[in-house]
């Protein structure tokens, strides 16, 4: 199984924003993409802020996986385009994507 980890900053004041954009998300793309499986993390040990916003920020981590087939290139190019339509004007900086294969 492939896994796409994306984490990203957002301003503490946005979290519920974020939280309704994500619940939209994750209905169109589970509708679209039967299987898929989507959770929303925050990272738990506080907030800080950047040079670039002095406003204190979280880090947030969305979570992709397909368990029964693997999460195929074309299903993350699509989740990836439909996670930027819907939360990116929550983000402060950039969308960080990583891809993980399972191992054991």
């Amino acid at each position: 199984m492939r896994a796409v980890y994306c984490y990203y900053r957002v301003r503490i004041e946005d979290a519920d924003g974020l939280q309704q954009a994500f619940c939209a998300l994750r209905e169109e793309l589970v509708r679209s993409h039967p299987g898929l499986r989507l959770s929303l993390l925050r990272r738990d040990d506080g907030s800080s802020a950047s040079p670039s916003s002095p406003t204190p920020l979280d880090t947030w981590m969305e979570v992709h996986e397909q368990p029964a087939n693997g999460l195929d290139e074309a299903s993350a190019q699509a989740v990836e385009a439909a996670a930027r339509r819907h939360i990116a004007r929550w983000i402060v900086g950039e969308r960080h994507l990583e891809r993980f294969r399972a191992v054991l």
